[in-house]
C-alpha cells in the first residue's frame, strides 16, 4: 500500500510495557518462528503504516528499548507501568504527534492476529474516520482497536488495568470487526510453544 492510501495520518502503538509475570521475563523478547513477538508486531504494524509505530516500553525498558529502536519504532515510556495497560495506553498516546489523525491500540503479545486482519480494521477506519473500530472476540469488544484523535484526551487519562474500556463503552460511534484471533493472546511459554 503506497501513495495516498487509506492509512495516512494513522499510527500503530504496540504495547509492551508489562512486567509479564505469569511469562516470566521479557515477554515482547520471546521468539517464535527466529523473530521475537516484538519484532512480529513491529512488522505487521509497519506493513500497514511504515515509519509511524510507537512502542511503548516500561518494567523491561532496557532490555526491549534497544530491539525496538533496531526496528526502527519511536519510542514512549511508561513510568507508571504498574497500574496496568490503562497507563500504557495513555503514555503511548502522549507520545504521538499533533498530526496524528487517529491511533490502531494493539499488544505485542497478539502473535495470531495477521496483518490481513489489522488491514480490516484500518479499512473500516478509513471509510469513517471519526468512529472507534474495535475487533469483536470472545464476547468482548476490544484490541487491536483503532481511536480517532477525538478521543486523545480521554485516552491520555486512563490509570489502571482496564485499558481502554471506558472510552470504549462511553462512546455511541463503535464499529466492530470479527477477530476471533485477538482472543488468543500469549500469556505463558506454554502458549508460546502451542
Amino acid at each position: 500500500m503506497t501513495g495516498d492510501r487509506p492509512t495516512n495520518g494513522l499510527y500503530v502503538v504496540i504495547l509492551a510495557a508489562g512486567a509479564a509475570q505469569r511469562f516470566g521475563s521479557p515477554k515482547p523478547l520471546a521468539e517464535s518462528g527466529g523473530q521475537s513477538l516484538l519484532a512480529h508486531a513491529v512488522s505487521k504494524a509497519q506493513q500497514l503504516v511504515e515509519e509511524r509505530t510507537l512502542v511503548v516500553i516500561g518494567a523491561h525498558r532496557n532490555a526491549i528499548a534497544p530491539p525496538a529502536i533496531a526496528l526502527q519504532t519511536g519510542i514512549a515510556v511508561n513510568t507508571q507501568w504498574r497500574e496496568g495497560s490503562g497507563s500504557s495506553i495513555a503514555a503511548g498516546v502522549a507520545g504521538l504527534p499533533d498530526s496524528c489523525a487517529a491511533a490502531l491500540i494493539l499488544h505485542a503479545d497478539l502473535l495470531h492476529v495477521t496483518v490481513e486482519q489489522l488491514g480490516q480494521l484500518t479499512a473500516c477506519w478509513s471509510l469513517h474516520t471519526d468512529s472507534i473500530v474495535a475487533s469483536r472476540y470472545a464476547d468482548t469488544v476490544g484490541v487491536p482497536v483503532i481511536f480517532p484523535a477525538r478521543c486523545f484526551d480521554a485516552l491520555r487519562h486512563l490509570t489502571g488495568d482496564r485499558g481502554a474500556r471506558a472510552v470504549l463503552h462511553r462512546d455511541a460511534d463503535v464499529l466492530t470487526i470479527p477477530l476471533a484471533a485477538a482472543a488468543r493472546d500469549i500469556d505463558t511459554p506454554a502458549d508460546l510453544d502451542r
